[in-house]
């Protein structure tokens, strides 16, 4: 049975900085805990841009969970991850994933990759568990061990993986899913949110609320020995709650027609013909490069916004580019596009050590290929000043990349 009354987590740090989750997460945190306790289910609606301090949600269930059990976490980001290795108690320096829980990685088949291990030296097994893909669920003792699974709306959705999750949930007797969705009228929203016993969201009333009484905001200025504060969102997601509360809206401008509308519509029907076809094919690695090319796209989107709207934003935004910075970014693009790299047009890129790959995606009702190959040599310096750095020479050969599956007609 669980051990009783929700627990929060004490003071923690990170590496010598300050952990902090802005006021509303602590609300989250009670719901998390009161559901482990309850072993039942509960939907949580963020009012942030996505569901964050997860690892500290999973901190509180820990806490709460009868021993000897697991805690699972379902995302994509795997910030998660990283910072729960390093999540320790202010002060002490004593790590949880060394001293108390320690934390694995799911795997594609369902093993579990073990990240860390208890200072002691005692066996034992993983009780934080993390999986960055809905397809990757444990198996055997370490399923059966899971008490509780925070589940992240932004891991990939399709009807086969949610009916195997749910499955697999009743297989193992799992006693309660957390589900932290950003949009209502998500897929996974839309399935859980008649289903659940608890639904939680907030009205711009009830965060002014938090703000008026003085409790909401984060004071950057008690950090400990000057290390700052993490994680890195805390503050931004502040920033836009203190915005809420304040009444402020954010309105969609959208381009009606021209090229530029045009060629990004067409961009956003290739990626979408893609992500059918990467689906189909179920390899992470075309699932990840379905992702960078709508990184890609929003990247570009963002680029082009009026600046009449972004007025407002760049005020008082120190990381926020200046109108002729950005301007002379199109500018490049532009030119890159009308030069040599007009001949690796409807092509997708991806990063790897010092080159970029460049593949043509083709389509067809069920699989897809990847045809020549560009690659953008550059220098091979490590500093830090040359992340941004430019092709020095292309070259163009016909080697295939690996992401190449057999063409059906």
């Amino acid at each position: 049975m669980p051990r009783g009354k929700t627990q929060l987590p004490p003071d923690l740090e990170i590496d010598g900085a300050d952990y902090e989750v802005p006021e509303t997460e602590y609300t989250h945190a009670r719901i998390v805990g009161n559901a482990t306790q309850g072993e039942v289910d509960a939907c949580i609606l963020v009012p942030t841009l996505r569901p964050d301090y997860l690892e500290y949600h999973a901190l509180t269930a820990l806490f709460t969970s009868p021993r000897n059990t697991s805690v699972m976490v379902m995302s994509s980001n795997a910030g998660v991850r990283r910072r729960y290795k390093d999540l320790g108690l202010r002060g002490p320096h004593l790590i949880y994933s060394e001293t108390h829980w320690t934390l694995a990685s799911v795997k594609a088949g369902g093993d579990l990759a073990q990240k860390t291990e208890l200072y002691t030296n005692q066996d034992g097994y993983p009780q934080f568990l993390y999986a960055k893909y809905s397809t990757r669920l444990p198996k055997g003792k370490d399923a059966d061990r899971v008490h509780t699974v925070i589940y992240d709306s932004t891991v990939t959705f399709d009807w086969d993986r949610w009916t195997e999750f749910n499955e697999w949930r009743e297989e193992h007797d799992i006693a309660s899913v957390v589900y932290f969705c950003r949009d209502p009228t998500s897929p996974v929203a839309d399935q859980v949110l008649d289903e659940v016993n608890t639904t939680w969201g907030w009205t711009p009333a009830a965060i002014a609320e938090i703000y008026d009484d003085g409790q909401g905001g984060v004071d950057t200025s008690a950090a400990s020995d000057g290390a700052g504060i993490v994680p890195e969102t805390t503050l931004r997601d502040q920033e836009l709650l203190q915005q809420r509360a304040q009444g402020v809206t954010f309105d969609l401008q959208i381009l009606p027609s021209g090229d530029v509308a045009e060629a990004l519509s067409a961009a956003w029907n290739r990626h979408d013909s893609l992500k059918d076809s990467a689906y189909k094919i179920g390899a992470d690695d075309a699932i990840i490069a379905v992702k960078g090319v709508e990184r890609a796209i929003n990247g570009y989107s963002r680029l082009i916004a009026d600046p009449e709207y972004s007025r407002n934003y760049r005020v008082g935004h120190g990381r926020a580019k200046p109108h002729d910075v950005r301007i002379g970014q199109l500018e490049a693009v532009a030119d890159g596009l009308s030069g040599d790299a007009g001949a690796i047009a409807n092509s997708s890129g991806r990063v790897s050590g010092d080159w970029k790959t460049f593949g043509t995606l083709s389509t067809t009702k069920t699989t897809w290929a990847i045809g020549s190959v560009a690659r953008c040599y550059a220098p091979s310096s490590r500093s830090s000043t040359t992340r941004s750095r430019r092709c020095t020479s292309w070259r163009l050969t016909n080697r295939p990349a690996k992401l190449s599956a057999p063409t059906s007609s």
